[in-house]
């Protein structure tokens, strides 16, 4: 399946299933791990919002770090 680009919206419990197939690290609550780029474990994947382990579950926190995702995108694309 040809993507431009995957968002997954969560409930009470992190669904990060598709996630773990790509050998993205999470926790033992399925929270995936991120630097403060946003970064994962895996080079030129970014995630953030409810999905990342993070002390705050609220959209402040959420659009936050999808800022900081986006940013760190652009630049590991501009960087290429």
């Amino acid at each position: 399946m040809k993507l431009d680009g995957v968002f997954i919206e969560i409930g009470a419990i992190p669904v990060t299933t598709i996630i773990k197939k790509l050998g993205i690290q999470t926790d033992e609550s399925s929270y995936i791990h991120v630097n403060e780029n946003m970064e994962t474990n895996v080079s030129g994947i970014f995630a953030g919002g409810d999905v990342v382990k993070s002390k705050l579950k609220q959209i402040i926190t959420a659009a936050n770090q999808g800022a900081i995702a986006a940013k760190s995108s652009y630049n590991f694309i501009k960087n290429l």
